[in-house]
């Protein structure tokens, strides 16, 4: 017995089907990637120096003020001068 390659294949599910399944998994993801703010206990780990943009003081001023030097004909950081770094 033989049978036709169309009878092997499975029907096509309707499209509400499909939609609601995309809907659903949506749905899924979107919960998945809720914001929790960190716990009180968590914060002390995040007030670390190491975790600060300038973690090293000293380097961060001394960027702040090679930028000023050569942004201070646009107003970098708010003072003004020549781009000379004599100001």
């Amino acid at each position: 017995m033989t049978t036709s390659p169309r009878s092997s294949l499975r029907e096509p599910r309707s499209r509400g089907a499909v939609q609601g399944a995309a809907v659903l998994a949506f749905a899924v993801l979107v919960a998945g990637c809720t914001f929790a703010p960190p716990k009180p206990w968590e914060k002390g780990e995040l007030a670390r120096p190491a975790m600060q943009f300038d973690a090293d003081r000293l380097d961060a001023r001394n960027q702040e003020h090679v930028y000023q030097s050569k942004e201070a004909v646009s107003g970098g950081y708010g003072v003004g001068g020549g781009g000379c770094g004599c100001n």
